[in-house]
């Protein structure tokens, strides 16, 4: 039986713990300008924000279960929506509609989705020269093994795929060093073992930045923070006081931590005392969302963020996709005719993560893998407090597209 893998790994690291900062803390950023979208791509970015909380709630729902994600979960939207575009890129009939419906973009052809798509990967990373963001695609065919030229061009054309060619005796080290390189060392072994696909598509998005306001070391402080269960636990509790975008209502409130420029920044949200985080997350939807950052507006806000890794951390998504209409591409029914004359179906869907967080910035990495298989209300005025001692939800975002590069949520520490 043969399978065909497709894989999408979005890294995001910062500091000298994947390799060098490469200068970024001594530049003067560059005033922000919003990237330029049509009115057809406007309304993409909106569904696509509106994919990454749709995305997040059935995984909640779907994987918040499992003994791993019970105290945190953290998802790629943007990894999983490059993902499942370029797979999208060679499906017909049923098969696209349910993928591209998942995704956000039904009613949206293609070409309209691979434009809005190649918009993403060109200028996501020119936002801000003190945030370096870079983006890599790769199309590898193992031993004699080929795709549809047509197929093969789409990618190359929109989202600027590199053709390699390896023999699979030598195509874990290959692909590991392609991983290694694109990720600054974040991601340095992808692969465990031999690929048992004949092809395998890859995408690396690399992300590393500082804050605008960078936390001061010697202001953490060990405090209490108070677990999803009413336990307590100890954590290095950064703190800071200063002018940040703020917003609030009854559920939850929000403040926006921008980095460089502006253009990145990590959106935590905090659920009022007494609400439960789920019900935030139940809450939060795109055009919640687009609201609530319309509302916020600049106050004083007294920060209490823990610092925080996650590492070594994966969850299969076939089920959550399968709860969002994704049905026959995991069947014998299938058709992927646009990318190879063999009868293909999706037989896993897998994601993995690392996201740590410190006074300086924000390091995270991600690695999505398509396998595929042969078938025949306001406060008074004054210093707002914003203690994350509690459950919480955290949005890595860029400004202009509303990109959702990273969403988890963090019940226990």
């Amino acid at each position: 039986m043969k399978k065909l893998m497709f894989v999408c790994a979005a890294a995001l690291g910062m500091l000298a713990a994947c390799q060098s900062d490469d200068g970024i803390n001594n530049k003067v950023p560059k005033e922000y300008q919003p990237i330029e979208l049509t009115e057809v791509q406007t309304r993409m970015a909106s569904e696509s924000t509106d994919f990454a909380f749709r995305f997040f709630r059935v995984a909640n729902e779907v994987l918040g279960k499992e003994p791993q994600n019970r105290d945190k979960l953290i998802l790629s939207p943007l990894s999983a929506s490059y993902a499942l575009s370029m797979a999208a890129n060679g499906a017909v009939g049923t098969t696209l509609t349910e993928l591209t419906d998942a995704l956000g973009f039904s009613g949206f052809t293609m070409n309209e989705i691979n434009a809005y798509n190649q918009k993403l990967v060109k200028e996501l990373g020119q936002q801000d020269n003190t945030t370096i963001l870079s983006t890599a695609n790769s199309l590898w065919m193992l031993d004699d093994f080929q795709v549809l030229d047509s197929y093969r061009a789409a990618l190359t054309q929109h989202y600027d795929a590199e053709v390699r060619r390896e023999e699979r005796t030598k195509a874990k080290d290959a692909i590991n060093a392609w991983c290694a390189d694109k990720t600054n060392g974040c991601i340095p072994e992808f692969l465990k073992d031999e690929p048992s696909g004949e092809v395998m598509l890859l995408n690396a998005l690399y992300f590393k930045g500082i804050w605008a306001t960078p936390f001061r070391e010697e202001a953490t402080q060990t405090e209490v923070f108070t677990n999803e269960d009413g336990s307590h636990s100890e954590v290095d509790m950064m703190n800071r006081e200063d002018s940040y975008r703020f917003a609030q209502n009854d559920l939850y409130a929000m403040v926006r931590l921008p980095y460089g420029n502006g253009a990145f920044a990590l959106q935590v949200v905090l659920p009022q005392e007494g609400v439960e985080l789920a019900q935030c997350i139940e809450a939060l939807d795109g055009a919640g969302w687009k609201a609530l950052q319309e509302s916020m507006t600049w106050e004083e806000v007294d920060v209490k963020l823990p610092k925080f890794t996650i590492e070594d951390y994966r969850n299969s998504l076939m089920d959550v996709l399968e709860a969002m209409g994704v049905h026959e591409a995991f069947s014998n029914a299938a058709d992927f005719s646009k990318m190879m004359e063999s009868a293909m179906a999706i037989s896993a869907v897998d994601q993995s993560i690392y996201f740590r967080l410190d006074e300086e910035g924000t390091e995270a990495a991600a690695v999505t893998e398509v396998e595929m298989t042969d078938i025949a209300a306001p406060r008074p005025d004054g210093v707002y407090e914003f203690h994350v001692d509690r459950p919480f939800l955290f949005l890595l975002t860029e400004k202009s597209t509303g990109s959702i590069l990273f969403m988890g949520k963090v019940t226990k520490l």
